[in-house]
């Protein structure tokens, strides 16, 4: 890999440019051809920052040329200049390294910088630092795309983790994109603007172990790669020792770190934080209190579980330590944070805790629950030991409010959804759930009551709908997962201002998806898809013909069996091919594929989980899915159905079409129209006609 070097400082904000030359000449003439790639020219031998800023060569780099990864054979003489051996002629060289994680795209050509960056001793890591080329000649100067951080710390512990935050949420891990123009011309300028297809995160991790011992008079260095920019509230940084013990430090000042330079911040030392003290004092019906200790100018994060998802937790992450464990739930969970006063202590009250489905409901009374407190930085980091204490809310007084349920059915998609009208007096909350009766028998079996199972898996529905329901009428529906011809257990709990409650439940079953008086018939034998379902994996657009389409009685639902076996057989390395069905819906004007009919017989093998998922990938409109997205439309007259916006799923994978790769089934071929030998079966109606003899 490049090693980026750099004279540099103690001062704050002092910086120093990385020495790039200018091009050369000599163009090619062979079929093959010795590139040779060059930095600023010194006399040292070894991988390390020089003094001069130079970028140095090391055994096992590789560079991209034209598409093609190659490695390099640094110079035994000088480590600024290396060669490209039996690189394929051409007019002109574009070079990129690493190679592997970068791409051009448009006018763009977007490089990565890593979330997670090894720790290495006065540089940075092998494969972190992004730099590009381009010739028309065979001498090739590379030029830094991304600039450095130095962090500079003192003490007398071993640090075994280091965590860079931007405090503006600018990212500092991802994608970034500069313009070919300047790659071309080599006028090259700060790029921090992240790809917005890819992920980003505002946070790199460096994991240090036990190599990062620190001196208490001579400052040990960590090297951050980082976008070239402007990063208006500056920086967070988080240590945790070999001990367990963390520091924050942060600086909220505007600093810019420009492309090919390194920025030293100021040195300091390493003084770790007192852990929180969290202590419970007192609740109501619906609410606990408690108060924390912890570190002035702090910040310190908060939620609340209820105790019997804590203990479920614990018992199904039994390999999970509990600090880890709780570090975790904080981090994915937290319901608020607070700054620590120039006191050192505050208190605080939650009225809301996260249940057993993951919900943040609303708290009830003779509850008991899980408290969790711990520092949290500007990133959204949660650093150090995170507390816990237990809580049991207060007993309810009064009047308990009035509640009336009943049933309310959805019409075209009552096979998939069904909601109950609510009706409410006087309740200050109100929790839904909704499961299969063969759960609820479960869930009953094992001791669990109505009123634990609501609030263990309930979801309170809000304010101002529990006004609707207090002063009309609330409509709520459950959309997800539901299933054609099933039996539902509906749970309902109105909750009064002084904890008080009223459960009431129903029953209700879906309806079959197809209805009764239809029956699979062919409809064509000369299908013709132009498929983008499948295109993260493809590359674009896969064009699939000869389908056997099938119509369903009188109704616009259209069925194709076992579409893409032929690409899961050409692709093994992929795919394990089963049976499957593509199954499209468009009853209702839109077309719409269902989850439970779109099973398409193809398991991603790399992401195989046969007990929780044994039918593998399948389609889901968009806006069934998470409410996002278009649905497809059907053009009866053309023959033709559009997928619209369609998800791809299975255990583990999630992926959306790209919109400009689109899916479109024709019933017959648009390039060589029917088949004359096989023009399939025409579903329309006979006639009625009538005749005297």
């Amino acid at each position: 890999m490049l090693l980026l070097a750099a004279a540099v400082t103690t001062a704050v904000q002092c910086s120093k440019s990385v020495e790039e030359p200018a091009d050369g000449p000599d163009k090619p003439t062979d079929k093959t051809v010795t590139l040779t790639v060059r930095s600023a020219s010194v006399s040292q031998s070894k991988t390390m920052l020089g003094d001069g800023g130079q970028v140095f060569w090391e055994n096992g780099d590789e560079i991209n040329v034209n598409g093609t990864v190659y490695p390099v054979i640094p110079d035994a003489d000088d480590p600024t200049l290396a060669t490209i051996p039996d690189v394929e002629a051409s007019g002109s060289y574009l070079a990129m390294t690493p190679g592997g994680y970068m791409f051009t795209e448009g006018e763009n050509l977007y490089f990565h910088i890593l979330e997670q960056q090894p720790y290495r001793e006065g540089s940075f890591s092998a494969g972190i630092n992004p730099m590009a080329a381009y010739s028309v000649t065979t001498d090739m100067y590379f030029r830094n795309l991304a600039g450095i951080l130095r962090i500079g710390i003192t003490g007398s512990a071993t640090i075994s983790r280091i965590t860079l935050s931007s405090n503006g949420d600018e990212a500092l891990a991802g994608y970034f994109g500069a313009p070919m123009e300047d790659i071309i011309s080599g006028n090259l300028q700060n790029y921090s603007e992240p790809h917005t297809a890819y992920y980003s995160s505002h946070n790199i991790m460096m994991e240090t172990g036990d190599a990062f011992v620190l001196d208490q008079s001579t400052p040990r260095y960590a090297y951050f790669v980082i976008p070239a920019g402007t990063y208006e509230y500056g920086f967070s940084v988080s240590m945790e020792d070999t001990e367990g013990n963390v520091m924050i430090q942060t600086t909220e000042k505007t600093i810019t770190v420009g492309r090919s330079e390194i920025l030293p911040m100021e040195d300091f030392e390493y003084a770790p934080l007192e852990d929180v003290v969290l202590e419970f004092t007192g609740s109501t019906p619906t609410s606990v209190d408690y108060t924390v200790v912890a570190e002035p100018g702090q910040s310190v994060a908060q939620t609340a579980l209820t105790r019997t998802w804590w203990d479920s937790l614990r018992e199904t992450n039994a390999e999970i330590p509990e600090d880890e464990l709780k570090a975790r739930l904080l981090r994915n969970y937290m319901i608020s944070w607070a700054g620590v006063p120039e006191s050192g202590t505050f208190t605080h009250t939650l009225e809301e805790a996260y249940n057993g489905n993951g919900y943040l409901s609303e708290m009830t009374a003779m509850t008991e629950y899980v408290i969790l407190a711990g520092y949290y930085t500007y990133s959204g980091e949660i650093v150090g030991t995170v507390q816990m204490c237990h809580a049991t809310t207060a007993e309810a007084e009064g009047p308990a409010p009035e509640l009336d349920l009943s049933l309310l059915t959805t019409g075209f998609r009552d096979y998939a959804e069904f909601g109950a009208t609510i009706r409410t007096t006087d309740a200050a909350d109100i929790k839904c759930y909704a499961t299969t009766r063969a759960d609820y028998d479960n869930k009953t079996g094992a001791g669990l009551d109505d009123r634990t199972i609501l609030i263990d898996f309930g979801l309170s529905v809000g304010e101002e709908n529990v006004a609707t329901a207090n002063t009309g009428g609330l409509e709520w529906y459950w959309t997800s997962g539901i299933q054609p011809e099933t039996e539902y257990m509906i749970l309902v709990m109105a909750v009064g201002e002084s904890g008080m409650e009223t459960i009431k439940t129903m029953t209700h079953s879906t309806p079959a998806y197809l209805p009764e008086d239809g029956n699979w018939q062919t409809l064509s034998t000369d299908g013709y898809m132009e498929c983008g379902l499948l295109s993260g994996f493809t590359g674009g657009q896969t064009d699939i013909s000869g389908l056997t389409i099938e119509k369903y009685g009188q109704y616009d639902i259209f069925r194709i069996q076992n579409p893409f076996y032929d690409l899961g057989q050409n692709n093994p390395e992929w795919f394990e091919t089963i049976d499957g069905c593509i199954t499209i819906d468009a009853r209702s004007g839109n077309v719409i594929l269902e989850s439970f009919a779109n099973h398409i017989g193809l398991v991603y093998i790399n992401q195989r989980d046969e007990a929780y998922d044994p039918e593998g990938m399948y389609l889901i409109s968009g806006p069934l899915y998470d409410g996002s997205g278009t649905y497809g439309y059907y053009d009866a007259e053309a023959g033709m159905i559009d997928f619209g916006d369609v998800y791809t799923k299975d255990s583990y994978f999630i992926g959306f079409n790209d919109p400009s790769v689109p899916t479109r089934l024709w019933f017959e071929n648009p390039g060589t129209g029917p088949d004359p030998d096989t023009p399939g079966l025409s579903l329309e109606g006979f006639v009625k006609r009538v005749d005297n003899w």
